[in-house]
């Protein structure tokens, strides 16, 4: 309570002190691992636990990947989903630390871009065939890559015509052909 008074009265009354906007933050989810060239999304909620509404700019901080970032308005006490990206591209794969901050409170979580699958093939031997006789070639199949794939090998033997075989491996993973 207050009171004020003058030479010719005074008055009295409550006194409520409100608290500014204040947007909370909190990551929900990523959709992280992403192969290195999709986009990593960034999933947020932000709640404006102050007295009044107010407006701020939430961001995305992915470090080396990039930023992102939107002005939010909310009415006191209100909440919102949001999405937040970054693109990223061949040659980003690692592990990131991501931050989605508002001017009050930051959340952080990390991601991880993988390399996405290559087969790499590696002729290991072949017959020397006799005239009339089918030529054959051994080789091993290598995904260097982060991620499962399926893949179709295949051999050109120039005039004695080509072979191919599909091949599904795991990430790191060998087989021969």
């Amino acid at each position: 309570p207050y009171t004020v008074a003058s030479g010719n009265g005074s008055g009295s009354g409550t006194l409520t002190v409100q608290t500014p906007a204040t947007f909370g933050v909190t990551i929900t989810d990523t959709t992280a691992p992403v192969v290195a060239g999709a986009p990593l999304s960034v999933n947020a909620t932000v709640a404006n636990i102050g007295d009044v509404s107010g407006t701020q700019t939430v961001g995305l901080d992915a470090g080396a990947l990039g930023t992102d970032a939107t002005a939010l308005s909310l009415d006191a006490g209100a909440s919102t989903e949001l999405t937040l990206a970054v693109d990223t591209t061949p040659g980003d794969n690692g592990t990131y630390t991501v931050t989605v901050s508002s001017a009050n409170e930051t959340a952080t979580a990390a991601a991880t871009v993988q390399t996405p699958a290559e087969f790499v093939v590696s002729v290991t031997g072949t017959t020397e065939p006799v005239v009339g006789d089918p030529l054959s070639v051994t080789a091993l199949v290598t995904n260097v890559g982060d991620v499962n794939d399926t893949q179709t090998v295949q051999m050109d033997a120039g005039e004695l015509g080509t072979n191919a075989t599909t091949v599904t491996l795991a990430d790191n993973a060998s087989t021969t052909v």
